[in-house]
Parts: structure tokens; C-alpha cells; sequence
């Protein structure tokens, strides 16, 4: 009986492991996708688990383990990219609910915050969800980016700045009727042109990729993208 039981153990623990269809390890998803992980963020639980209160969680426990990590991730983007380091990157994912949103606004927080000096831009071109603002806890949006692309207002009209990190946003308003036509158009080329200009660094907030095509768009535009993957629930096909 207790042989038989080990070899049953044996058997469910691999057939266990050939169901287990999502990523629990760093290494996991570089055999996968034969790219390097720039790190592991954990999660950010109890009363501070939703969006804006992550990000406030994060800007003002800045030696925590959330924030060390997501700044071991920067650290990781620039020794991996001395020869030119980016002035645009790019975040996104596969699926909505990863925590792309999350990420950008405590990376631009977290890197204005520790350094006044550097000038962090976040723009939002999720323009599908447009979460952005919920992640900083505003509640107008104001000027957005479509709004200045289009020519509707200036940029100082759409560009604010965060109370509790001093980092400078754009927003998005949500479902815009042309949202690809946006993106491609040369006015989003100049300004992101312009952005560099003004800023060290712009963070773009982008959209998942299996959800629309803007994604493959916006990681054009930028020097580095970042793939945001959820600890046990990206599926690996996916």
C-alpha cells in the first residue's frame, strides 16, 4: 500500500505539473519566450490591493518590497541598454488585468520621486480602457492626448503633474472612434518627438496585445518594451 501510494503521489504530481498551463517562475517564461526577465514584482496585498491604492501604497512606502523591485526593474532596462539607453519605453501585456497600468504609474512616480532632478513623462495610450487616471487616483481627466493630437489643445493644456511624485501625465479618454489612425498618424511621431525633447524619460501605457492591434503600433514607436507578465494567471499559450 505505501508503494502503491507513492507511485500514485508521483503520478499526480506530474500530471499536476503538465496542467499547470500558467508561469510560476522566471525561468518558466524565458525557456517560453526565449527573452530575459528583468525582474519579479510582488504583489501588493491587504487594504492597499486595489489599483490607486497599490500606486499610493508604492510612491509612499518607497523602500518596500514592491517598490525596490519595480526599481530593480528600471536598473535592469539600464545596464542591459548602456550603448544607448531609451528615452521611450513602452509597457504591455498580453491580457487586460496584468498590471501594466500599476506598473507604469509607480515606475514614473518611483523614479521622479527618488530623483527630482530626472523628468519623467507618463503618457496613456491605452486608448481602449484608459485606466490611468483611476491608477493615480484622479478624478478628471482634463486635457487628453487625442485632445492635443488633434490639435483641440496645447500641450500645457494636457500635460499635469502628480501631487505625491511630481511626475508629469497625459491621459487618455477611453474608446476614441480612431484609435489605430491615432497612433500611426505623423502627429503622434512628432509628439513623442517632442516629449523626448523635453523630457530624460516617457513611459507609454499601452494596451494588450491580444486584445487589439495598437499594441504592435505603440511598440514601434519606442526604444524598449516591457512585457508585463501575472504571476499564475497568463496562460502560456497565450
Amino acid at each position: 500500500a505505501f508503494v502503491i501510494g507513492c507511485l500514485l503521489g508521483m503520478a499526480g504530481a506530474v500530471a499536476a505539473e503538465k496542467l499547470d498551463r500558467v508561469f510560476r517562475s522566471a525561468a518558466q517564461v524565458e525557456d517560453a519566450t526565449g527573452v530575459g526577465v528583468l525582474g519579479m514584482v510582488p504583489e501588493v496585498k491587504g487594504a492597499a490591493a486595489q489599483r490607486s491604492n497599490v500606486v499610493a501604497h508604492v510612491l509612499e512606502n518607497t523602500t518596500s518590497p514592491a517598490a525596490e523591485a519595480i526599481r530593480a526593474v528600471f536598473t535592469a532596462i539600464s545596464l542591459g541598454s548602456l550603448d544607448r539607453p531609451p528615452r521611450v519605453i513602452a509597457v504591455t501585456s498580453s491580457t487586460p488585468s496584468e498590471g501594466k497600468t500599476t506598473f507604469v504609474a509607480s515606475l514614473g512616480g518611483l523614479l521622479t520621486k527618488m530623483n527630482a532632478s530626472r523628468r519623467v513623462l507618463i503618457v496613456d495610450l491605452d486608448l481602449r480602457q484608459a485606466r490611468m487616471s483611476a491608477a493615480l487616483g484622479l478624478k478628471d481627466r482634463g486635457g487628453t492626448i487625442d485632445d492635443y493630437l488633434m490639435g483641440l489643445k496645447t500641450l500645457e493644456e494636457c500635460t499635469k503633474r502628480h501631487d505625491n511624485s511630481g511626475v508629469d501625465y497625459i491621459l487618455a479618454r477611453a474608446n476614441p472612434p480612431n484609435a489605430p489612425e491615432i497612433l500611426e498618424s505623423h502627429a503622434m511621431k512628432a509628439a513623442l518627438a517632442t516629449f523626448s525633447e523635453r523630457y530624460d524619460l516617457v513611459i507609454l501605457d499601452g494596451p494588450p496585445v491580444m486584445a487589439v492591434s495598437d499594441a504592435r503600433i505603440i511598440a514601434r514607436l519606442a526604444d524598449y518594451t516591457v512585457f508585463i507578465v501575472q504571476w499564475a494567471k497568463t496562460p502560456r499559450e497565450v
